[in-house]
């Protein structure tokens, strides 16, 4: 499954260290600072590619991202909200445990 990590910070450096099943293609930064993180392409808002299969939000800012999300029309059941906010809740999507791998997982659902 291919997958895209919205935030370069502390969170995503925790998934990653977690470890992530799947095709990591970049990283979205909501105001975008660089062309390349840690080897991947880093994208704006609005250069997200199509052809993802979940967009993993690894940052403290879910509810402002949720609202990003919806002015971009980005189809919010393929979005994964690893920190909670306003009107951003669990997704059930079965496979999300198999992308998150156990240890990204386990955290998500307790959060």
């Amino acid at each position: 499954m291919k997958v895209i990590i919205w935030g370069i910070g502390f969170f995503a450096q925790k998934l990653l260290e977690n470890g992530i099943n799947g095709e990591i293609t970049g990283f979205v930064e909501t105001v975008k600072s660089r062309e390349e993180w840690r080897g991947y392409p880093v994208y704006g808002i609005d250069e997200i590619p199509d052809g993802y299969d979940y967009i993993i939000v690894a940052n403290t800012y879910s509810s402002e991202i949720y609202q990003v999300c919806l002015q971009q029309n980005i189809d919010l059941s393929k979005v994964v909200f690893i920190k909670r906010g306003d009107h951003v809740g669990f997704n059930a999507d079965k496979r999300i445990r198999e992308v998150l791998g156990e240890k990204n997982y386990t955290q998500y659902a307790a959060a």
